[in-house]
């Protein structure tokens, strides 16, 4: 069996994949308003300009969508890593107290 590469890690996280996806979210969004905003440029009169500027809103809102989904996800991911350590804790104290238990009974 081959040992799994950091791809093949990558890849099997769904959370990391989730987040990456968030990101490249946002990335289309900038790169959407850098497109919206060079096409606009080139107008001084506004009737052209609309249809960039509103490319450039809706990549604006792709920013916001996979900034704010991005900062939910990796929220949502810590809060889930601290209940798992504390439910380990929880485990380890209760096996420690049945075994106080036996060894009191024993």
């Amino acid at each position: 069996m081959r040992a799994a590469g950091p791809i093949t890690r990558w890849w099997g996280d769904a959370g990391l994949r989730f987040a990456w996806i968030l990101v490249a979210l946002a990335g289309l969004g900038f790169v959407l308003m850098a497109v919206a905003w060079r096409r606009s440029a080139g107008f001084s009169f506004v009737p052209p300009q609309v249809a960039p500027l509103v490319a450039a809103t809706v990549g604006l809102a792709l920013v916001g969508l996979g900034s704010a989904g991005l900062a939910v996800h990796l929220g949502r991911r810590e809060d889930a890593a601290a209940r798992a350590a504390a439910d380990r804790q929880l485990d380890d104290a209760v096996r420690l107290a049945q075994l106080l238990a036996e060894r009191r009974a024993g």
